[in-house]
């Protein structure tokens, strides 16, 4: 008998949130991270700059295991996943309406802003950077893209958009990360911009794909 994984996709861990660095600048969440019946799941975790102001230290991103899923933390052993962002914004504004599945952005430049290939490129989907920590309600909805090309505008990424972006849309360098977390567990995902004397809002969200099951295929 030959036997396949079965996945679910799309499953939101942490939909869209502005931070504001300082005491309002942690978020905590273990949505869609109890994996006790799965074999595991890719977890993608995305952050992007607002503003044009550099952070003081960066944004650190810390996922642990947690002993239950009742929403208690227990500070046990080393975290299954730690990153600290960059501190550069670099943002600009798209100056143009753009369809959802193309890949060419025109970007005004803002304080001599360019893209580099290379550079991922958070769009917030919203027109005025957020001044206070709570969700994001985007026109359409916020992703990273990466450049491809085009240093100046526009800039070319190497992949689609999912979402429609609009003219005087906020874009800012973004990092995003790929963890694989084993199953047979559950977890929780931190997002810390506590500790900046400087720097604007940054957005952070996140998503799992899990392996549920192995099941019987032709």
């Amino acid at each position: 008998m030959n036997t396949g994984p079965s996945w679910t996709d799309n499953v939101a861990v942490q939909a869209p949130y502005a931070l504001i660095k300082g005491s309002t600048g942690v978020v905590r969440t273990t949505t869609g991270l109890d994996l006790r019946a799965k074999y595991g799941g890719f977890l993608k975790i995305g952050l992007g700059f607002g503003g044009a102001t550099d952070l003081t230290n960066g944004v650190d991103v810390i996922v642990r295991a947690t002993l239950n899923n009742d929403g208690t933390a227990h500070q046990y052993g080393t975290a299954s996943g730690s990153f600290r962002s960059g501190i550069d914004p670099c943002f600009r504004r798209l100056t143009a309406e753009v369809a959802a599945g193309l890949k060419s952005f025109a970007f005004d430049g803002h304080a001599g802003a360019t893209a580099l290939a290379g550079d991922l490129q958070f769009f917030w989907g919203v027109t005025a950077i957020p001044s206070s920590s709570g969700a994001i309600t985007p026109n359409h909805g916020c992703e990273i893209l990466r450049v491809s090309s085009g240093v100046t505008t526009p800039f070319l990424t190497d992949s689609p958009s999912k979402y429609d972006h609009h003219d005087d849309e906020y874009v800012g360098l973004a990092n995003s990360w790929d963890l694989w977390l084993p199953g047979r567990a559950t977890y929780e995902l931190i997002f810390d911009y506590g500790d900046d004397a400087a720097g604007e809002a940054v957005a952070v969200m996140a998503d799992i794909q899990t392996f549920d099951k192995l099941t019987k295929v032709s």
